[in-house]
């Protein structure tokens, strides 16, 4: 891991006011972004910073071939096909869009009727879910939820009494955020349309992808949409993908309307593009998209190791919980919400106890950050899910990816021992 760790410019930038090295255990709110990447933006701006797609001087064919290279790449890692890529500014903005797209087309979506039911996780980020709950109002639609097992994972046994001839849309994020529940998209899928086999069907793969390999000619079998972040996976800040398969965005016209989607335009009236750049109006984040190609080629390096990694590191973090709870008994009580290592994407989130007293979340991250441990504290962006398992506080999360080590588990784990030293007064 040494050898991927030096991919990673900011360990050799940033160590804390004592000297002290970086021990990066945030990976799901963004992960770090390696060398290449860097330097495949820089690249851009410094020899060939031009607008794509707009002009055949020599500067603009290259800005564009490496442009559209990042499409035909990411296409490649997903076995899908490139008109089925839709560039967004993040998970967010492709949720959001994929939504209005749905809200917008009565014509191509006339099966929302009032009353009808959208099934979704009690698991989801607010990106997916406030979305959802916009849909259900505006369509006067009801949210069903589907609540978890005793091991973090989905009750789908419960599917049984969820689904019905009223659910007309499913959504499932593919890993909790806040869990690290990988969820088996095809088993539940298969469950659902057991009893209802014309949902349409939306997964959030952003806690997903950048773990794991995903092969969308094969999800494309179960799911009509999903979406993620670069930022999560090593690239760029400010570059999302909206998959929506091909059938279907080609009965839609787009939502937000500009440069760069129009075959044609006249005074009265326009015509549009028939392909995925409909719904890419306006000029893209050129450089963050060259970037998330070059993170592409950086995944197609490490995907295959990176998963296991993680599990590796969860098992052993809560192994040293463990340790922690055994023989610091009636002082320091480490309570770990998270998902068995072997279906782990890399996180475990949990509250830290002294003398029984349950110490806040962001205290806790204040005294790792005192070691220069980066965790996160709070609700993660998954309010219900974090109520629901308990606390209103939220979490301290670590979670872990392919630069992390055992021996950062060991920091973390001597950083978490002076909380019981600093609260047991």
């Amino acid at each position: 891991m040494n050898e991927i760790k030096k991919e990673f410019q900011i360990f050799e930038n940033y160590k804390n006011e004592y000297g002290k090295d970086l021990i990066y255990l945030d990976s799901a709110a963004t992960s770090l972004t390696p060398k290449s990447v860097l330097s495949k933006m820089n690249e851009y701006y410094s020899n060939y910073r031009s607008n794509v797609n707009r002009a055949s001087s020599k500067i603009a064919e290259k800005a564009t071939n490496e442009f559209e290279k990042s499409r035909e790449k990411l296409a490649k890692y997903l076995n899908s096909r490139e008109e089925e890529i839709i560039w967004t500014s993040g998970a967010t903005a492709s949720s959001n869009l994929l939504i209005d797209l749905i809200s917008l087309h009565d014509d191509e979506f006339p099966f929302l009727d009032e009353g009808d039911e959208i099934l979704t996780t009690i698991m989801e980020h607010h990106s997916s879910l406030l979305p959802l709950q916009k849909l259900a109002k505006n369509k006067k639609m009801e949210l069903v939820f589907l609540e978890l097992d005793s091991d973090f994972n989905l009750d789908i046994s419960n599917l049984e009494n969820l689904v019905s001839e009223k659910t007309k849309i499913v959504s499932i994020t593919l890993a909790s955020n806040v869990l690290g529940t990988i969820n088996n998209i095809k088993e539940i899928v298969r469950e659902i349309k057991k009893k209802n086999d014309k949902v349409f069907v939306i997964c959030d793969m952003t806690a997903g992808f950048g773990h794991f390999p995903i092969n969308m000619n094969e999800m494309e079998k179960y799911i009509d949409a999903a979406y993620f972040s670069f930022h999560k996976a090593f690239g760029p800040t400010g570059v999302g993908v909206l998959w929506l398969k091909r059938e279907i965005s080609r009965q839609m016209n787009p939502t937000i309307l500009g440069g760069g989607i129009v075959s044609h335009v006249e005074r009265e009236k326009t015509d549009f593009r028939s392909d995925a750049k409909v719904f890419e109006a306006g000029t893209p984040n050129i450089a963050g998209i060259i970037g998330a190609g070059e993170a592409v080629d950086f995944l197609n390096e490490i995907s295959l190791e990176s998963l296991s990694h993680s599990q590796k590191l969860v098992e052993y973090f809560l192994n040293k919980i463990s340790e922690i709870n055994s023989q610091n008994k009636n002082i320091l009580e480490i309570k770990p919400f998270a998902a068995l290592p072997e279906n782990n994407s890399g996180t475990v989130s949990m509250q830290v106890f002294v003398n029984g007293k349950e110490i806040h979340p962001h205290d806790v991250a204040e005294v790792l950050a005192g070691d220069n441990v980066a965790v996160r504290a709070g609700h993660h962006c998954a309010e219900p899910l974090v109520n629901y398992l308990g606390t209103k506080n939220g979490f301290a999360r670590v979670s872990f990816h392919i630069y992390n080590s055992k021996e950062d588990v060991d920091v973390l784990t001597n950083s978490l021992l002076k909380i019981g030293k600093v609260f047991n007064r």
